[in-house]
């Protein structure tokens, strides 16, 4: 809700649950970092996956990007600092090159209480990535596979 994309847990819970029953990959896409994340994220996310079974997760970190609500009033989200070199921050190519970073740092303190580090943060996003991995959910060893052939 706080950074606007209109769809419940309930509502993806749903929709995996309709693509599973009509043999459909269901693919589910993550975001590690957002504002107003639980403490215990790394095992609310991973309940949720291991509870629907998706086929595939792409992980990865939250990113202010420009034109966003966020990036315009970083001050509304805890945002004390917003990074605009996007050359060290967290994209795919660089997540498997092992380079993560964030394009921002919350405030100590935030509207919804205690602002996570990037330490906080990039740890939260291994942990789950380390779990995702073992599981044979990644997209990362999805597209890595030789096997596949890039058209």
């Amino acid at each position: 809700d706080r950074i606007n994309k209109r769809i419940s847990i309930d509502k993806a819970r749903e929709t995996i649950k309709i693509l599973k029953e009509n043999v459909i990959e269901a693919r589910i896409y993550l975001i590690m970092g957002v504002p107003g994340e639980p403490e215990d994220i790394v095992d609310q996310t991973w309940n949720f996956i291991k509870e629907t079974e998706p086929d595939l997760v792409y992980l990865g970190l939250f990113t202010a990007r420009p034109g966003t609500d966020v990036f315009n009033h970083p001050e509304k989200f805890g945002i004390a600092h917003l990074e605009t070199d996007w050359e060290d921050t967290m994209h795919q190519h660089a997540a498997a090159e092992g380079k993560r970073s964030l394009s921002f740092q919350y405030a100590p303190v935030t509207p919804w209480g205690r602002g996570m580090s990037e330490e906080e943060i990039i740890g939260n996003f291994n942990e789950l990535n380390n779990r995702i991995t073992e599981a044979g959910l990644s997209s990362f060893q999805f597209y890595r596979d030789p096997h596949i052939v890039n058209d």
